[in-house]
């Protein structure tokens, strides 16, 4: 028995100790960034350190080298606190500075592990509009390089599907809540209890955790991340470029954004070069309140001539504030201290009527009159044609859901 206590204690000390070198790891990464001293022969040095090889030997490749150097830029970023829209030359002139990575791993294809370029992290960040009182999501988190910039915030919630990511994201954000799921299923695998008020993500653009190749990977996960924002909550997503108000994706774009706001849609040409791909992608922001949803599209290069034209958008008040008055009351015709009741609505010319028997707005007509049941039954014909017509609704929205999520 003492020596299976002593076998366990040593297989723990011997996790500890590699989380500590990888720690260290991603500081001295960090550290040479900042001292803006990193080069491609620098990173391989501080991973032969890290395992005590050379990558001949098997042990680790040059994209988990690359994994390494976006866990120190993490790292570093995190150092540089809140961030404002003047900030984002001086990003953008330290993406370019980082080695490009050239070299991708099985892994990386079918996880979709593309992280997000530093500077349109921070452009992010800045539309997101984040508070203090906010309790923040990222479905795909990688290594949480869209998070690294945020201010103090209620609650951090990190998931990322992959296990070394997820340990990364341990040592990183120690205050967060880690979890790993597919972020395609966050309706039905996140706690109940998480309603976030802020979403940044940048999801698989074209691959799902079980289907394999999948072109609408993306959407589900916006559709996933949508359910579960807050009412009145925000979302910023970067997505596809294909993914606007085409013909071929008008219907699937208006069903998306049923109740919800696009404050934004940027689209970004060039800015993920140095992560070693050229694809196209949208910056948009979107709010879970009814609104526009096809805002103009701003089209720019590179994140940095974005920022000089994006403007963040004001998020709307908490839910319960400014909530439309009941059905059949106006309260523009209600005085001081007066309470408002239901009118009959079926006439022409009907106006409020205050509960003192003072009239609001213009007078009724004398010769005709509304007692108390043809208030009722007005109010009755109204209430039942309105959820009439919000049941048809949803139960179309489901059945075209049903019918464009059904697997291949």
């Amino acid at each position: 028995m003492v020596a299976d206590q002593h076998q366990e204690q040593t297989v723990t000390d011997l996790f500890d100790i590699s989380e500590q070198r990888l720690k260290n790891a991603i500081e001295t990464v960090a550290a040479d960034i900042g001292n803006a001293c990193l080069s491609k022969k620098r990173l391989f040095e501080t991973m032969e350190e890290l395992h005590g090889c050379t990558s001949a030997n098997g042990t680790w490749t040059q994209r988990d080298a690359y994994d390494l150097l976006e866990a120190g830029l993490a790292l570093h970023l995190t150092s540089l606190g809140p961030i404002v829209r003047a900030d984002i030359p001086s990003i953008s002139d330290l993406v370019e500075s980082l080695p490009t990575q050239t070299v991708r791993s099985e892994d990386q294809i079918r996880f979709q592990q593309f992280s997000t370029p530093a500077d349109l992290a921070a452009l992010a960040v800045i539309a997101a509009q984040p508070r203090s009182s906010d309790i923040v999501l990222e479905p795909s988190a990688g290594h949480g390089s869209l998070v690294t910039m945020l201010p103090s915030v209620e609650e951090l919630h990190l998931n990322e599907l992959d296990r070394r990511r997820r340990e990364k994201l341990k040592l990183l954000f120690t205050g967060a809540t880690i979890t790993g799921f597919d972020g395609a299923m966050l309706t039905s695998l996140a706690a109940p209890e998480l309603r976030p008020t802020l979403i940044l993500m940048n999801p698989p653009f074209s691959r799902s955790q079980g289907r394999g190749v999948d072109e609408y990977a993306a959407l589900r996960h916006l559709r996933a991340a949508l359910s579960k924002a807050s009412p009145g909550g925000r979302v910023v997503a970067i997505m596809p470029d294909w993914f606007t108000t085409s013909a071929k994706m008008i219907r699937i774009y208006e069903e998306t954004f049923a109740n919800c706001t696009v404050q934004t849609s940027a689209r970004l040409a060039k800015c993920y070069h140095k992560q070693g791909t050229s694809v196209a992608v949208r910056l948009m922001v979107i709010d879970k309140t009814p609104g526009n949803s096809k805002p103009s599209i701003i089209a720019r290069d590179t994140v940095r001539e974005l920022a000089d034209c994006l403007r963040a958008r004001d998020r709307g008040a908490r839910r319960g504030c400014g909530k439309a008055p009941p059905r059949g009351v106006r309260h523009r015709s209600v005085q001081a201290g007066q309470r408002p009741v239901r009118t009959c609505r079926g006439r022409r010319g009907a106006k409020d009527v205050c509960a003192d028997g003072a009239q609001g707005g213009a007078r009724r007509r004398p010769d005709r009159k509304v007692g108390r049941r043809g208030v009722r039954r007005a109010a009755q014909r109204d209430d039942a044609r309105s959820g009439d017509d919000d049941m048809r609704a949803a139960s179309k929205v489901d059945r075209e859901r049903d019918d464009l999520f059904r697997g291949p």
